[in-house]
């Protein structure tokens, strides 16, 4: 199904308003319940000034929010990834933020969010992403088909 940022998005009054001059919303409104993570990911976005058009920061639960299909122990779910990235260089980069033990059980989502990318670029998409986490100063993602994470080896993980 055909999906787009939605035009307005409601917040309780449990958030804070934040510079973002990427963010496709404005006013950018983070909860206040809002990872380390992804407040470190939000100012690598807004660092990213000349390669990324805009970015969304994705919701979860309502029908308007951006999901894809994963199986775990054989039940068919949905993944409501974390951020949706417009490039400028026409790639889309969906990514969601883990750490420590969610990056150690994000198997089943990390594959089916790597197996969507697969079809929908086989489809004329110009999708990227994965599981991103922050190692030494940087980010990383994972695209596998096959996801692992062992935090002490992010070899096979893409600098982002």
């Amino acid at each position: 199904e055909k999906w787009e940022v939605p035009i307005l998005v409601n917040f309780d009054n449990n958030c804070i308003q934040r510079s973002a001059n990427k963010c496709i919303m404005d006013p950018f409104l983070e909860s206040t319940s809002a990872s380390g993570p992804e407040k470190l990911f939000v100012d690598f976005l807004e660092s990213k000034t000349n390669e990324i058009d805009w970015w969304f920061k994705n919701g979860i639960g309502v029908g308007k929010y951006f999901a894809v299909p994963y199986n775990e122990n054989e039940e068919d779910e949905v993944f409501y990834v974390d951020w949706i990235v417009h490039y400028t260089n026409g790639k889309i980069g969906l990514f969601d933020t883990k750490a420590g033990i969610t990056a150690q059980t994000a198997k089943a989502k990390a594959e089916g969010l790597a197996k969507y990318i697969k079809e929908q670029n086989s489809n004329g998409k110009n999708l990227f992403g994965g599981i991103v986490v922050y190692k030494e100063g940087s980010w990383r993602y994972n695209d596998h088909t096959k996801y692992e994470f062992n935090p002490n080896d992010l070899s096979a993980w893409k600098f982002l």
